[in-house]
Order: C-alpha cells, then structure tokens, then sequence
C-alpha cells in the first residue's frame, strides 16, 4: 500500500504543472499577468520610419535623429502655446531626473506649424517641432496607436519605434517610474 501511494504521489507531483499549464491556456480560466508600468503598451510597436518634422531653429529632425536614444515624444494636435511651452518643460524636467542616465534620453514636442511660435532656450536634446499644418496631419502621426495620437506622449525605443503611450491626463510621476525603470535595465542603445 505504501509504494501504491508513493507512486501516486509522484505522478501528482509531475501532472501538477501539466494540468495548471493548461488551465491557464484554456478558455475556463483568463490569466493576466500584473504589470508594473503606467503607460499603456503599444502591440504591436509603431516604426516611425517615415518621421520628418522642423524644430524651432529650422533643423530638420528625421526618425535617424530618434535612433540610438530613448525619446519622450508628445505630440499636440493645435499649435504650440503657453501649454505646450509647459509640457516641453515638465517633460525636460522628468528627463533630468534620470541622473546617470540623463544623456540616453532626448525630449521632443511635435506641434502643427503656428507661424509665432517663440523658440524655448535651446537645450541639449530637448526640441520643440512642427509639421505644416496647411498639408494636413502627417501620415507619420496617423499610424499612431488607436488614433489617440495627438495630445500624447509617446515613448520611442532606439531604433524609432513607438512602444508605449502615455495620454494627456498622465501622471508625471508614473512616466518618470517607468522611464528609470526602462533606462536601468535597458541595453537597447550605447548612449
């Protein structure tokens, strides 16, 4: 009788997992997994290859500028005013908090063309931009996730591809969390 329920015990042992694998597998049971980030994740990624966009001093930036750095990328759907000028700057605010990791983190602020706009203090790797509002919103905006693309911000990978979107009512705190989390353990580029 002992050896009877040794050997049940160690098929219990093994078929354990096998059955708990499949239950989770199975339409009787939805398993989601907790995750810690606060923005919401973009599947699949969005590739910004067809990125092109004017800063304020006439430089021309392109998706070859948004590679090789982590990028916080808001866009805004009107011309830049005194809210965009605050978003620019609590974004370059969040992007100072990174310490160590301060260089491997570009800030940009892509608005329509506005005609007046006043040109920030110009900053290592914080840009505001614009796109000419006469030709429409740019096809670039438009592959966007879930046509929420204006007045978001985004994050961009280094090698320019959209992976997750914070939306306007976003808590700084929380994009500053994941950010650090992300350049911690990050070793997508060599910045």
């Amino acid at each position: 009788m002992k050896q009877r329920a040794t050997i049940l015990l160690v098929f219990a042992v093994f078929l354990t997992p096998v059955i708990l694998a499949t239950l989770m597998h199975s339409q009787w049971w939805q398993f989601e997994p907790e995750t810690r980030n606060y923005g919401q994740l973009v599947e699949p990624v969005v590739a910004l290859d067809q990125f092109a966009v004017t800063d304020t001093h006439g430089q021309r930036w392109d998706v070859s500028n948004l590679t090789e750095h982590w990028t916080l990328l808001a866009i805004s759907a009107e011309p830049c005013t005194d809210a965009c000028i605050e978003r620019l700057t609590w974004l370059a605010r969040l992007r100072e908090t990174q310490g160590r990791h301060l260089k491997r983190v570009n800030v940009l602020v892509v608005s329509p063309n506005s005609g007046h706009l006043q040109s920030p203090p110009e900053q290592d790797r914080i840009v505001l931009a614009q796109w000419d509002q006469a030709q429409g919103t740019p096809s670039w905006a438009q592959q966007l996730p879930a046509n929420e693309g204006l007045n978001t911000t985004y994050l961009v990978d280094p090698v320019g591809n959209v992976m997750m979107r914070y939306p306007a009512d976003s808590d700084p705190t929380g994009i500053r969390k994941d950010l650090k989390r992300i350049l911690t353990w990050s070793k997508a580029d060599n910045a």
